[in-house]
């Protein structure tokens, strides 16, 4: 059992790894990138009169409503997860995600969501609330982009997305590092899932002040959920040995989120 849902070569540990963060995080920025430059040179020549404070705000728009920064994003995760079929095998992949049907996986992975839903809970209201900071900046921006592009946001937040941290931080990291010594598989993992999830922060930081100024560990001190995610994340998969149980948890927590955002918007 053990030895099906758990990856057993080093390197393709590494392989899926470097695929899962440099694809998932990486390709994504890139493609902001691509698209911001783009952007402004379609700016400059249509509107040469913009200031450069406009030109920032109209692409800062782009990217959040239009619906095509969406499909782009879907389009790169599909990438991604193509080269996870190279990398593991398509019917690996397959027995992989087929775990999520078994009563074992359902009975972690439910426990799991509590766990991490309890955590954040109490974390937000003795830190973030009673030390008066501002919630974390990966959220935000999850909201922002689920009011805009509802359809290609819940298959970016709780299909793709969800599908694609998994193999990436537990399948292949977390995997590939139980392997060599058991403690250190946690605690890397853990550190490693958060500092994915604190990239918006600094992304919003540089934004907003033109550099990383000591604002940023306030949010910096809204990101520990996310480290106590990926612990839980981990110690499912880990006791259950199907990564079915993590697929579940993160899913129902992806999707609380999701369905959190929306169900106003449906309401209104």
């Amino acid at each position: 059992m053990r030895e099906k849902n758990f990856i057993n070569d080093d390197k393709k540990a590494l392989q899926g790894t470097l695929l899962g963060f440099f694809g998932d995080v990486v390709a994504q920025l890139l493609l902001i990138l691509v698209i911001t430059i783009i952007a402004s040179i379609v700016l400059s020549i249509a509107s040469p009169g913009l200031e450069s404070a406009e030109v920032t705000i109209k692409i800062s728009d782009f990217l959040k409503n239009n619906i095509v920064a969406g499909i782009l994003g879907v389009f790169t995760s599909l990438v991604v997860l193509l080269g996870f079929v190279f990398i593991i095998g398509k019917n690996k992949l397959i027995r992989l995600v087929e775990t999520v049907f078994t009563r074992k996986a359902l009975i972690y992975g439910v426990g799991g969501f509590l766990s991490i839903i309890a955590f954040m809970v109490l974390y937000n209201v003795l830190v973030i609330q009673g030390f008066g900071l501002d919630t974390p900046a990966n959220q935000d921006a999850v909201v922002d982009m689920v009011k805009a592009r509802p359809i290609t946001s819940f298959l970016l937040v709780c299909v793709l997305g969800v599908l694609i941290e998994e193999l990436t931080y537990r399948y292949s990291l977390f995997g590939g590092l139980l392997r060599k010594n058991k403690v250190l598989a946690y605690v890397i993992s853990a550190i490693v899932f958060m500092f994915i999830h604190s990239i918006a922060s600094f992304s919003a930081e540089m934004s907003a002040n033109g550099a990383i100024t000591s604002e940023i560990w306030k949010q910096m001190a809204t990101m520990p959920p996310y480290a106590f995610s990926g612990l839980v994340l981990c110690y499912i998969y880990d006791k259950s040995e199907s990564l079915g149980s993590p697929l579940i948890a993160h899913f129902l927590n992806n999707f609380l989120v999701y369905i959190g955002v929306v169900l106003p918007l449906l309401v209104a």
